[in-house]
């Protein structure tokens, strides 16, 4: 039962479509007609969805963002959008930001509400607006190359995020540029002769140019090349040019150094020398194609050689010693070791039982004398004896003596007085 006018309430209605009717019974019993109504329970959320959103990193300062926005119970009443936490204002897909932004991190949010009067979770996004370019890469100072020669460059770092983008012999790069994350560039074909200037810029995510860097290489014959009549040809054997050049002939190899082959870019210096030498000195000599450079002295040999002329000779043997010509005997009286040139004479009175001693112990005692070892020969003495075998005296008999200091047999030694027979 009701009563009229009256205001019922419901409590947890489930969502959905809830009708609500009434009949009236008057005091006779008469019942009227149903009078219905319907209605909508509506506790769901709208949705929105972002579409269209800015790169998370760039370098334009306005942006442009569009999203759908859903409800399938009541339909959508209002869309709201909100920049950097500001205030909330009425808004429809697409939605533009003039800007200029600055700088740094920004925000964007959007929220919906239904026709029930639900505001849905708000949805966000951030991006970062940044407009300072990279700094330029590092490349090499200006050099000389060859008509197809290769320019390298690195990262100048800043920002730079490795994508790299360059043109040869123009620093306008509004057109005909060509990307590339390499870092370095050759061409496919050759160069003109002369200086080509290669200009290079680095990216950054936001998509920021950095400023040109450029190096320029004079394009000219490669090392091993000379220059005529407008084209390089390899130089010969014999010659050679060490750097890019447009001269126009090669360097003959110069004194003490030779060149093998065609092509070359250096010199080699020279080896040869003769058996058993340390030291030389070569001859003036060009263009030499062979190890083979003339020898002008040669200034010092192994152990136990000597100079000979261009040569090295060995040092004469024991018991020889070098004439000025050849290894001789050193003959008698004389004596000279192994590895030596010089003889040597034996001490005054003494001589050598051939014609090679090797050393001053081949030195005996002439007859009458002795001890030569010590390089004096001494006279043999009253009452000795020496025959010229040895460097050893001998003494005569018991009871006799010689009548000299200088006896050389026993037939020398005398009976002394009272005494005969010895």
């Amino acid at each position: 039962n009701c009563s009229t006018p009256t205001s019922e309430n419901y409590n947890s209605l489930s969502p959905g479509v809830h009708t609500f009717s009434v009949r009236a019974v008057d005091n006779a019993g008469k019942v009227s007609s149903v009078v219905s109504d319907s209605f909508n329970v509506d506790q769901s959320n709208p949705i929105v969805t972002l579409t269209i959103v800015p790169p998370l990193v760039t370098n334009q300062t306005a942006a442009s963002f569009a999203f759908t926005a859903t409800d399938a119970a009541a339909g959508i009443s209002l869309i709201e959008c909100s920049l950097d936490g500001g205030s909330y204002v009425s808004c429809i897909s697409p939605y533009s930001i003039i800007g200029p932004l600055g700088e740094g991190l920004h925000s964007f949010v959007v929220r919906v509400t239904d026709n029930s009067g639900n505001t849905g979770m708000s949805t966000q996004y951030h991006w970062t607006v940044d407009i300072t370019p990279p700094n330029p890469p590092i490349v090499p100072a200006d050099i000389d190359g060859s008509v197809r020669p290769t320019w390298t460059w690195s990262t100048g770092g800043n920002g730079g995020n490795g994508s790299y983008r360059y043109k040869l012999d123009d620093s306008d790069f509004s057109t005909g540029t060509t990307e590339t994350s390499a870092l370095s560039y050759m061409p496919t074909s050759d160069l003109s002769f002369g200086s080509h200037a290669l200009y290079v810029q680095e990216r950054d995510e936001a998509g920021n140019w950095s400023n040109s860097s450029y190096q320029t290489i004079t394009a000219k014959c490669s090392p091993g090349e000379y220059f005529d009549g407008g084209s390089c040809y390899v130089c010969s054997a014999g010659f050679y040019q060490v750097t890019h050049s447009l001269n126009p002939s090669c360097t003959p190899a110069s004194m003490g150094y030779f060149v093998p082959t065609a092509g070359a870019s250096f010199q080699t210096a020279c080896t040869n020398r003769p058996a058993n030498s340390i030291v030389v000195t070569y001859g003036v000599s060009s263009a030499l194609t062979t190890n083979a450079c003339p020898i002008s002295s040669v200034d010092s040999c192994d152990v136990n050689y000597v100079v000979n002329g261009i040569n090295c000779r060995q040092l004469c043997s024991a018991g020889t010693y070098w004439d000025g010509g050849i290894c001789v005997n050193v003959g008698s009286g004389y004596y000279s070791p192994i590895n030596n040139d010089n003889r040597y004479a034996c001490p005054a009175n003494s001589h050598t039982q051939g014609d090679q001693a090797v050393s001053s112990s081949d030195c005996i005692a002439n007859a009458g004398y002795y001890g030569c070892e010590d390089g004096v020969c001494d006279n043999s003495g009253l009452g000795y004896y020496s025959d010229g075998s040895s460097n050893s005296r001998i003494a005569c008999p018991l009871n006799s003596t010689t009548t000299g200091v200088n006896s050389i047999s026993l037939s020398d030694c005398l009976g002394n007085a009272g005494y005969y027979n010895c």
